[in-house]
């Protein structure tokens, strides 16, 4: 398995995170001033090949159903919890953190 340090895994999903919490904030912004919603769409290749890169990185595997976790991470405003089971017995993971998430993509690739 190809995988990125701990650190570097953290850092980038941060800056992912940042970067499009500050283009929602412009769109917000611009929508205030006229009346139709604004939509901001610069930067989205070079966002969406970084997320790319983090999943092939971490072989983080696409469900057909749900995605990539690391997608699903990002993007879906959900708790950050995953459940399973298991031969009966249920399974519950916190991916609060961006550790979190990466400890359990870790784990997962083996």
């Amino acid at each position: 398995m190809k995988t990125l340090s701990k650190e570097l895994f953290v850092e980038t999903l941060q800056i992912i995170k940042a970067g499009y919490d500050r283009r929602c904030r412009f769109e917000k912004a611009m929508t205030e001033f006229n009346d139709a919603y604004f939509i901001c769409n610069i930067g989205d290749e070079w966002l969406n090949q970084l997320v790319s890169m983090l999943e092939q990185l971490m072989d983080d595997e696409n469900n057909p159903k749900y995605g990539t976790t690391i997608s699903w991470w990002l993007w879906d405003n959900v708790d950050k919890k995953i459940w399973w089971e298991v031969d009966g017995q249920k399974f519950e993971r916190d991916l609060t953190t961006p550790e979190a998430l990466y400890d359990y993509l870790v784990e997962k690739a083996g």
